[in-house]
């Protein structure tokens, strides 16, 4: 049985705006949900379009999961 490759698309992203806490950037594959922090500064957060942020968080997902294997 060969292994599915997951498509992750965001499905929320929250602490846009907030100079306290680092973006949360929710992601579904339609089965399961994952939330990832983006360790990126606010400015040039502001700047990214839906795509590059997805991206980036999706390879924090592929990352961790890297890590656990």
């Amino acid at each position: 049985m060969e292994k599915r490759e997951s498509l992750w698309k965001v499905a929320g992203i929250t602490n846009l705006a907030s100079r306290l806490y680092c973006p949360l950037v929710s992601l579904t594959d339609g089965r399961v949900f994952r939330t990832v922090r983006l360790e990126l500064d606010g400015d040039r957060l502001k700047y990214m379009t839906l795509r590059e942020i997805e991206v980036v968080a999706v390879s924090l997902i592929k990352n961790h999961a890297d890590e656990k294997t």
